[in-house]
């Protein structure tokens, strides 16, 4: 919920939160299906120090999934 709700800080746009990585892509198609027209953007979790990432991995899944945008985190060096 939390970075969610920085988001919508950071932008002022509507947001949907899926909770966890795994939910990603059934929330993506869902909203999806209720608005065909919407340009939807999956801002992923970068879970650098979790093997296989699924933040990204998700993420990139379920942008692909419907045809939206994906948002990554930078963390330069810092995630180093």
């Amino acid at each position: 919920f939390a970075t969610g709700a920085s988001i919508h800080e950071a932008t002022g746009y509507p947001v949907a939160v899926a909770f966890n990585a795994g939910n990603l892509e059934p929330v993506a198609k869902a909203l999806r299906a209720k608005f065909p027209d919407l340009r939807l953007i999956v801002c992923a979790d970068d879970d650098v120090g979790t093997a296989g990432n699924p933040g990204m991995t998700k993420a990139t899944a379920a942008a692909r999934a419907v045809g939206a945008l994906l948002a990554v985190p930078d963390f330069g060096r810092a995630a180093a």
